[in-house]
């Protein structure tokens, strides 16, 4: 496919710097949480989802209340695009609208000294307009160049498994799974919440979780073991700990001006997990002001969710389509409703010159 070229991002490209953004007065503040692998898969087969017992039943009051988008009438989510399916794939892809296409391992681009110099994000669009940006995970942020993609763009303060040593929040021989377990991050994640919602910048906080991780994932001390199978089990438990730490979001005084996205980064890559499944990645979105109608059988990845955070924060953009994302709560068709997830990901494994020149050897005037 590479010696092929497209100009497919060309022609379906929207430059978020280009696009106007009308802030409310009382600006949003941003809490995304991206779960590691998770999947719409599972839920019950009853309710859409993979499985014969609901795997993630502790969210379900979060689904009622909140928003999410389906491929299917029923519980469902983002088809999987190239560029996206793993980690620092899909957080560029959420953060800025566009895959991550490079002509090398995506995990090696931290190699480099510059993440994309091309691109104009979430983050920045939020610094730019008085925001402070915050990123936490608990493995080391400088593995595939987490570090230099968000700090590159929109200065985030990053906390990670080594920022977690350096501040003795865990002592310094200390490693389970990634770095450290998803039950410290969450409880850190509320010291930290706690501190900058003191502060009059609104915030926008993002929170990568990982027990969820292949092979077979972390079980954390915390939780049952409901299932035979430890993978399952994890997913389960991450359920669990993502409701407590929502509750925990709900009964604080900041949170009636925050916007609570919750994403998977991708479908997981545990082998011989699901077989013969359309399998989707999960969303859901709280505490927005915004409603929509037009939620059950959309098709779209995960570069929707950049334009469809902006939305849903009230900011105003004069364009539903930022990258190659669309906002969801538009009318508008995404590029895969427009032209189909097969073609468009053929479109994706050739030769983009037009991204090559845009986003990775040339610098956006910020």
């Amino acid at each position: 496919y590479q010696t092929e070229e497209s100009t497919f991002i060309k022609d379906n490209y929207v430059s978020a710097k280009d696009i106007s953004y009308t802030f409310p007065k009382q600006k949003k503040n941003l809490i995304h949480i991206i779960l590691e692998s998770y999947e719409s898969s599972y839920f019950s087969n009853d309710l859409g989802g993979y499985f014969e017992t609901n795997l993630i039943e502790d969210l379900m009051p979060f689904m009622d209340e909140g928003t999410y988008f389906s491929n299917t009438e029923n519980f469902g989510g983002a088809l999987d695009l190239r560029g996206t399916s793993w980690t620092v794939g899909a957080m560029v892809a959420q953060t800025s609208g566009v895959p991550l296409l490079i002509p090398i391992d995506g995990n090696s681009y931290g190699k480099y000294s510059s993440f994309l110099p091309g691109v104009y994000t979430l983050g920045e669009i939020l610094k730019d307009n008085g925001y402070n940006n915050y990123i936490m995970m608990g493995s080391d942020a400088s593995f595939a160049g987490r570090d230099l993609y968000f700090s590159q763009h929109g200065e985030y303060e990053i906390f990670d498994y080594i920022k977690a040593k350096e501040e003795s929040k865990i002592p310094s021989d200390y490693n389970v799974w990634w770095g450290f377990e998803d039950s410290k991050l969450y409880t850190f994640a509320k010291e930290k919440l706690t501190n900058i919602s003191k502060n009059e910048e609104p915030f926008n906080f993002l929170l990568l979780t990982a027990d969820t991780h292949t092979l077979d994932g972390y079980v954390d001390i915390s939780c049952e073991n409901k299932y035979e199978d430890n993978y399952l089990n994890s997913i389960s438990c991450a359920s669990n700990q993502l409701s407590k730490f929502l509750l925990w979001l709900k009964e604080q005084d900041f949170y009636k001006d925050t916007v609570v996205v919750i994403t998977g980064d991708h479908i997981s890559m545990q082998p011989n997990f699901i077989n013969n499944y359309q399998r989707t990645v999960f969303d859901l979105i709280l505490n927005t002001n915004k409603k929509t109608t037009n939620t059950k059988n959309r098709l779209f990845t995960v570069v929707d969710v950049f334009p469809t955070i902006l939305y849903a924060m009230d900011i105003e953009a004069s364009s539903n389509r930022i990258g190659i994302g669309t906002n969801l709560y538009s009318n508008d068709k995404t590029i895969v409703e427009q032209y189909g997830i097969y073609n468009v990901n053929v479109e994706l494994q050739k030769r983009q010159n037009f991204y090559n020149e845009t986003f990775i050897y040339q610098k956006v005037n910020k």
